[in-house]
């Protein structure tokens, strides 16, 4: 097994390299985060896009996992797919925010954003819960503006499916988009529109539109019939866009949708610590250590 030093947020530990993809464990739902809700920040309409200028405030629920149960969180100025435990990349992307919070014993925690430098950033989880470990999980997306004169972002959001599960039918999907507009107080923005595509993992790069056109807002829904895919699994890309058709902001899905699988049931989820996923676990409890130390 080869090592090599990997880095976070201006933290490095020693992690380990993948030789050889390991098989993913099948698990029932709660076993790899499932339990854990994200109840805020919220936005207008009770939407997940949030805005802030001093602070914010994550707020969350988890009446059935373990006192065991902990998770990160961390920010990332880039959208943030959902990666099952087996398929971690390398380095996650962005910085730690916190660490170690426990998914049971605590409800919400505060993060202050009067040094953070305006714009739009995606919030996203590390949930752990000994034997299994689940994927990252984006839940949030917060526009920092300092100031009712501050510009407000566009910004879209998936807000699921959630987790990695295994279907055979329609698959309904959740999302909140809002076009900027020339201050937080005063928004005079243009007609945007929302298309959604259908995808391999981690990015939906090769996607297929399935949906074109919804009006940006809270709440809107699509759904994708999965019986005319083939086997695999798949993830939705959001893409918000303005009149004339350019890009003002996307976003991945915080789930995984396996079609047709042979190693998960539905409504099953499937984790794994294999070797790269481990190097990942070893960065960040070297950076818990690091935090406990200071």
């Amino acid at each position: 097994m080869a090592f090599r030093l990997i880095g976070l947020g201006g933290f490095a530990a020693l992690g380990l390299a993948l030789v050889a993809a390991p098989r993913a464990l099948g698990c029932m739902p709660g076993c790899s985060g499932y339990h854990l809700t994200f109840t805020g920040p919220l936005g207008a309409n009770g939407s997940a896009l949030a805005t802030a200028d001093r602070d914010v405030t994550v707020t969350w629920d988890d009446p059935v996992d373990g006192a065991s149960a902990t998770f990160d969180i961390l920010m990332s100025r880039q959208p943030v797919p959902a990666y099952p435990m087996h398929s971690f990349p390398a380095q996650l992307p962005g910085q730690v925010l916190a660490l170690g919070l426990s998914a049971t014993a605590q409800t919400s925690w505060t993060w202050d954003t009067s040094q953070v430098e305006p714009g739009t950033v995606f919030l996203y989880a590390v949930f752990h819960n000994s034997p299994f470990n689940t994927l990252v999980m984006p839940f949030a997306a917060v526009t920092v503006a300092h100031g009712s004169a501050m510009p407000s972002e566009s910004a879209v959001l998936i807000r699921s499916p959630r987790g990695t599960s295994a279907v055979g039918g329609t698959v309904s999907i959740s999302l909140d988009a809002a076009a900027g507009g020339p201050s937080a107080t005063s928004p005079a923005a243009p007609e945007a529109t929302v298309d959604l595509y259908v995808g391999s993992p981690p990015d939906a790069a090769d996607g297929t539109l399935i949906a074109g056109g919804l009006a940006a807002g809270a709440g809107q829904t699509a759904r994708w019939d999965s019986s005319l895919a083939g086997a695999g699994s798949y993830v939705f890309k959001a893409v918000l866009r303005d009149p004339s058709g350019s890009v003002l902001a996307s976003a991945l899905s915080p789930g995984i949708v396996e079609v047709d699988s042979n190693s998960a049931s539905g409504g099953s989820c499937e984790t794994g610590a294999g070797p790269l996923a481990s190097g990942v676990l070893i960065l960040l409890a070297s950076l818990r250590l690091r935090r406990r130390a200071r």
